[in-house]
């Protein structure tokens, strides 16, 4: 067996302490407390026995303090220097602490990264404990709930932390998902891809179902074609698997392609090509189920006819293209709330945003984890996207579209 840190057995009685009946021994037996994970199940015995609102545990902190770096990483899905630089970052961002500092309680002491919730008037939280607290939230498949006891606040203590933390993330989403424009970052983007056979590619475009709870309303329009309800985020992904661009928010029924045309992206790129692509060399990959452009190199559409060659471009292509579901395997296998998300259809957006400026910031710290593995289907719907024109893509365009990818495969 392997070794566990044995952690101190009073929490889990502090849990039960409200009982109406002594706790039966063998509910300690079942549990048998050695490790953080199996404090987890007794909060989850607890919440069913007990009223949520007088169960609490006063020094879950002291134990995270206590916790050696391997089991932080396991509980919080981050090395403990992350969540340090993570600190740190937004102590820096002066102009956003009034999400973390109301001027209703301008008594509070902001050097000492403390800040109260208006609303509940009497819970003090400091800066750092508000973000372990939402940082399990989202590394966690557990309810607000559970997260309460742990930290000894309540539940609404739990959602104010969780819904601070990543509206302040989401508001310095540009901090770390960037896109490429320096020459220096465009070499960089472009040297992965390159030695995939792709050169001029700076990133890899895809779409990804984030599983939710099935909405009150509008129901069908969240449910996908695989029958279960969804939030669609698009993404842009660098060779190394950082996102350059991040697009999230349409209801799972709707067809990447709609949701690629009412993007930021095509937007920017519609009115200004130079913004994202400063040389016509330049494109990103992306699969069927996207429009053949000059900066969006998708492969052959497969109806039976396609020469060797042709088969070949697109196995290549999809080797090189495999960097975005990577990125979407390590993004919903570190931030496991996105495996299953419950909190309104507002906030979802906020929630999937988070998670994505905390990929980035982890990779850049060399903070890797396991990637999850995909359970749904990835294959888009087929359709043909090779003949796709409006009013901006002329045909002329998509001939030197269908004339660039022609290129690429022939030097392959």
């Amino acid at each position: 067996m392997e070794d566990q840190e044995v952690l101190p057995l009073h929490i889990v009685y502090e849990m039960f302490s409200l009982l109406n009946s002594p706790v039966p021994s063998e509910v300690f037996e079942d549990i048998r407390v050695h490790s953080l994970a199996d404090i987890v199940a007794a909060a989850e015995i607890a919440v069913e026995c007990l009223n949520e609102a007088h169960t609490k545990v006063d020094d879950f902190v002291s134990v995270v303090n206590q916790m050696s770096d391997k089991t932080f990483k396991e509980n919080f899905r981050l090395e403990r220097q992350t969540y340090n630089a993570l600190l740190k970052v937004m102590r820096s961002k002066e102009d956003l602490m009034e999400l973390f500092y109301p001027r209703e309680k301008a008594a509070v002491n902001a050097e000492e990264g403390e800040f109260t919730f208006p609303q509940s008037g009497t819970e003090i939280v400091r800066m750092g404990t508000a973000i372990l607290i939402a940082l399990w939230y989202l590394a966690n498949p557990d309810s607000m709930r559970v997260g309460g006891i742990l930290f000894g606040v309540a539940k609404s203590t739990v959602f104010k932390c969780v819904h601070k933390f990543c509206m302040f993330l989401t508001a310095i989403k540009h901090k770390f998902i960037t896109w490429p424009k320096s020459d220096e970052h465009l070499r960089s983007s472009e040297q992965g891809f390159f030695n995939k056979g792709f050169p001029g590619a700076v990133g890899a475009i895809d779409g990804c179902h984030i599983e939710i709870s099935c909405p009150e309303k509008h129901r069908h329009s969240y449910t996908n074609r695989k029958c279960w309800t969804s939030m669609i985020l698009q993404a842009v992904v660098s060779s190394d698997k950082l996102f350059i661009d991040v697009f999230v928010g349409y209801p799972g029924s709707v067809h990447d392609a709609r949701v690629f045309r009412n993007s930021g992206l095509y937007e920017d790129t519609s009115s200004n090509p130079i913004s994202r692509f400063p040389n016509r060399e330049l494109y990103i990959l992306g699969d069927s189920a996207y429009p053949l452009l000059p900066w969006l190199i998708t492969p052959y559409r497969d109806s039976g006819r396609l020469t060797q060659q042709q088969k070949h471009f697109n196995y290549r292509h999809s080797a090189a293209r495999i960097a975005v579901e990577h990125a979407f395997g390590l993004l919903k296998g570190r931030w496991r709330v996105l495996q299953h998300l419950n909190v309104s259809l507002e906030f979802m957006p906020y929630v999937i945003m988070a998670c994505c400026v905390l990929h980035n910031l982890c990779l850049m710290d060399g903070d890797l984890v396991e990637e999850w593995q995909f359970s749904e289907d990835t294959t888009p719907l087929t359709v043909n996207t090779d003949g796709y024109c409006n009013d901006t893509f002329s045909r002329t365009n998509i001939r030197f579209a269908e004339q660039k990818r022609a290129s690429l495969m022939e030097n392959l």
